[in-house]
């Protein structure tokens, strides 16, 4: 539910969001590998690509 009027006339198909907990635990476990990656590839950059990362 949107209750705030400026996004209410802006949302493509007002107040709804539908989530689903299966979906919600995946997405989840793809942010922590992907930030895994990040840090992993931090450590093994040079300092051009560690300040891009």
């Amino acid at each position: 539910m949107v209750t705030q009027p400026q996004l209410r006339d802006r949302l493509w198909w007002p107040g709804v969001l539908l989530t689903d907990s299966a979906a919600k635990a995946k997405a989840l476990k793809d942010y922590q590998h992907v930030m895994a990656q990040l840090a992993s590839w931090e450590v093994e950059a040079d300092d051009d690509v560690t300040a891009t990362i």
